[in-house]
């Protein structure tokens, strides 16, 4: 039988997130100081394509009631994305992070492995990221640059949710460290617990394999 909670995210994360490695403040999206070993190379790396992301951002429509069955985001690299791209696999795992947590850098390298060695058992990883947004909502260049460069140093090649109005509503505002981890159906429903802090790519394996006997049963 399968085991599922409605995406009442913020409930959910506040109160059946397992513990693990994890860094404080996750949900600040008004982290302009941010630094990691990165940084220092920022300046130093070729520009990648200029994005328009502030006005992509301000055409998105809010959603009433934003949840993965229904919800307007946008990735990294600029494109506008909606629930279909949860309806494309049984089971996405949502991962949080920021450009601050070292936890979150170190193990986004086998998240990405993950993503490719079950991708064909209809399984996929979405990020999202949660420091890159001024308080008014728009984007933060260097902090998008140095995120940027996270994502093509570790190898992700899954996409990155940017903090929008309705990831924030849906997700982003019940999440007080990273990463925090969540797994969702088709439908956009939570699949068991939430997980906070990273873990080995053996032990998300084993509950990446664990879950996806839930939604196949």
């Amino acid at each position: 039988m399968r085991v599922y909670k409605k995406t009442l995210l913020s409930m959910m994360l506040a109160t059946t997130i397992l513990f693990g490695s994890a860094c404080g403040n996750g949900t600040s999206n008004v982290n302009e100081g941010s630094t990691t070993e990165m940084e220092s190379s920022t300046a130093t790396e070729s520009k990648t394509e200029t994005i328009d992301y502030d006005s992509i951002i301000a055409q998105l429509e809010d959603t009433d009631s934003p949840s993965f069955a229904d919800f307007n985001s946008i990735t990294m690299d600029g494109k506008v994305v909606d629930e279909s791209i949860i309806k494309e696999k049984k089971l996405t795992m949502v991962n949080v992070w920021a450009t601050f947590c070292g936890y979150c850098i170190d193990e986004m390298p086998h998240l990405n492995e993950l993503n490719q060695e079950y991708a064909d058992q209809g399984f996929q990883v979405i990020g999202a990221i949660t420091d890159v947004l001024n308080s008014n909502g728009t984007v933060i260049d260097s902090q998008m640059d140095l995120a940027k460069e996270i994502v093509a140093k570790t190898g992700v090649e899954y996409p990155t949710l940017l903090p929008t109005n309705d990831l924030i509503r849906m997700l982003l505002g019940g999440v007080s460290s990273v990463p925090a981890t969540i797994f969702v159906d088709s439908d956009g429903n939570l699949v068991g617990d939430g997980y906070l802090g990273a873990k080995s790519k053996a032990d998300w394996e084993k509950i990446i394999q664990e879950k996806l006997k839930e939604v196949q049963s």
